[in-house]
């Protein structure tokens, strides 16, 4: 049977057409096992892993967040990202740090983590890793960040990236405390006159550690049951202290940041940086056990990009921020300055924790 050559024409073009029809139906075929999509994530030129982040992440539609951070603070972060990636739903959990670590590591045990991403602090790094928290996810800014920001790796089975340190401040109300007689060391604050105006955050591990290191054991322990003794009242954020000294519940505050905010919105209150010099810092990484693994990375990529590091720095300014390709109010060098709560063994937070309890919440 004789073929024209239209025929074969035909035949031929359908033939190169069908060709391709495999590799692209690959590439539009994501791993489905989370450890083979960090690998092929982490070998993708930046152009091609967006796009292939943004692909899944509409596929995967949603993604929950654990954060031991301020409502205010959790709802930039996803503004940002849904101003930008608007059907992508996010759900935030708010924890305290204490319990995140609990909830996280309840829910690991049982195989049950919900949380696609987690934000904490540095202090409670060594406890979540141990629980195995963490997903091995580089973002594509991780080259970007100071390596002191920088936790974990790929090649270590983990990460997170400390996203912003909060310089810690003694802040006090105006319009009752004189400039003149204002406290800015934490030794000032023992005096017996400032007994029951003092406020500070109940999770008190990473101070007291701070405390002890800076200024020894010895003369640490002395001044920590000092401080104690002037019966500070207790809340569980920054954000519900800052809440306080701007009501008048209290007239001082050991506080992260905060009080520049509030000063912002004309509350009376004034601040200096505490002596010692301490800061905590926030990290994000990705949960272990997500099953939306490419939103999770998309979310951690726009959060850690510098122009919305640099929102949230004309947002709410008084932190310190790790990416070098940003430019910020408070310049990255400032953490020379300051001794940043380093991360806390299991066995060490418990002494500490012992403490706090025996101290300042019994």
């Amino acid at each position: 049977m004789i073929t024209s050559p239209r025929r074969v024409l035909g035949i031929l073009g359908l033939l190169l057409a069908l060709v391709p029809c495999a590799p692209r139906a690959l590439a539009q075929t994501a791993p489905a096992d989370n450890a083979a999509v960090w690998q092929a994530l982490n070998r993708m030129p930046a152009a091609e892993r967006r796009a292939v982040l943004e692909r899944e992440a509409r596929r995967e539609g949603t993604l929950v967040l654990y954060g031991a951070t301020g409502l205010d603070r959790a709802q930039f972060w996803i503004g940002e990202f849904n101003k930008r990636y608007p059907d992508v739903k996010v759900e935030f959990v708010r924890l305290q740090a204490t319990e995140l670590y609990q909830k996280v590591a309840a829910e690991r045990r049982t195989g049950q983590l919900r949380a696609d991403l987690v934000i904490t602090t540095i202090t409670y790094l060594d406890l979540l890793k141990e629980a195995g928290a963490f997903a091995p996810y580089e973002t594509s800014h991780w080259a970007d960040f100071d390596p002191r920001f920088r936790m974990g790796s790929f090649a270590n089975g983990w990460t997170a990236v400390v996203y912003e340190i909060f310089p810690h401040a003694i802040a006090w109300r105006t319009d009752r405390v004189r400039e003149a007689d204002a406290p800015r060391t934490v030794a000032q604050l023992t005096d017996a006159k400032w007994r029951g105006r003092l406020g500070t955050t109940s999770h008190l591990e990473d101070f007291l550690n701070g405390v002890l290191t800076k200024v020894g054991e010895d003369k640490g322990m002395g001044l920590i049951k000092s401080l104690a003794a002037q019966h500070s009242r207790l809340y569980q954020s920054h954000a519900a202290l800052s809440d306080a000294l701007a009501a008048g519940e209290v007239e001082w505050g050991l506080i992260a940041a905060r009080p520049i905010e509030l000063m912002s919105k004309g509350a009376p209150v004034a601040y200096a940086l505490s002596e010692p010099q301490f800061a905590e810092g926030n990290t994000l990484s990705i949960g272990h056990d997500t099953t939306r693994p490419h939103a999770a990375a998309l979310f951690m990529d726009v959060m850690l990009s510098p122009d919305v590091l640099e929102a949230s720095d004309r947002w709410q300014p008084g932190r310190i921020f790790g990416n070098t390709k940003g430019k910020f109010s408070i310049p990255r060098e400032r953490t020379t300055d300051l001794y940043i709560f380093p991360v806390l063994s299991q066995a060490r937070y418990k002494s500490l924790n012992r403490l706090a309890e025996e101290l300042f919440v019994r």
